[in-house]
């Protein structure tokens, strides 16, 4: 009886979305998880919920991973650790509004300010 050949499957070095590194990956949910506590934040100082933090963490990087790898490449290391606030999430909120969620499509004539 023949020994059954196995291929080696080789390390993968993009996840979902081709040319996302897990480097990028690792900067994106570190955005992610700011971008959370900051809408938090700023939810709690006007009495509403916080859309971005309602829903989640791992939405948020999703949006995040689907925008650098397929519309808009973002400075992420620049993004992540930028002390303009403001930028910051209009960004973050120009990106979620803008991803369509059936489509995966860009639906707005915008560009994030951390864009390339």
């Amino acid at each position: 009886m023949k020994k059954k050949q196995t291929k080696k499957l080789a390390k993968p070095e993009h996840y979902y979305w081709d040319g996302v590194t897990k480097t990028e990956i690792k900067w994106i949910h570190k955005i992610a998880h700011r971008a959370c506590e900051m809408d938090k934040e700023i939810a709690e100082r006007l009495g509403d919920k916080g859309r971005v933090a309602e829903r989640g963490v791992m939405d948020m990087a999703m949006d995040l991973e689907l925008c650098h790898a397929k519309h808009h490449k973002l400075r992420l290391k620049e993004m992540a650790e930028t002390k303009d606030r403001f930028s910051f999430m209009h960004d973050i909120y120009m990106i979620v509004n803008s991803i369509n969620k059936d489509t995966y499509g860009w639906d707005t004539l915008g560009m994030p300010r951390f864009s390339r």
